[in-house]
């Protein structure tokens, strides 16, 4: 399973929403209807599952489930399942932050 595969199946038990119809680029509060606070209980519910700990400055910039996957995927040691562009960043040319913090 990637990362991918896991945020939308936890996106589809939690919200009902179908995971066909969930997308790379699906934002978790425009496109799916999340609060904020949805969204950071869903992570925090994925980091007790995964038994992982995402950075507080990693939590902020997740805006869709590619940038969602992206940064657990590597937490984990699973593939994200997302292409490269997809990443969850707003600019699409300064995408590429090699910062490993």
């Amino acid at each position: 399973e990637t990362a991918y595969e896991y945020i939308c199946s936890v996106l589809s038990e939690r919200r009902g929403t179908p995971a066909e119809q969930l997308r790379e680029d699906s934002r978790f509060i425009e496109d799916i209807g999340l609060s904020s606070l949805d969204v950071v209980v869903l992570l925090s519910d994925a980091e007790d599952e995964l038994g992982i700990t995402v950075p507080d400055e990693n939590i902020l910039s997740m805006k869709t489930i590619a940038g969602a996957a992206s940064v657990i995927a590597p937490l984990v040691g699973i593939p994200s399942g997302v292409s490269e562009q997809e990443d969850g960043s707003e600019s699409s040319s300064d995408a590429e932050d090699g910062s490993g913090d």
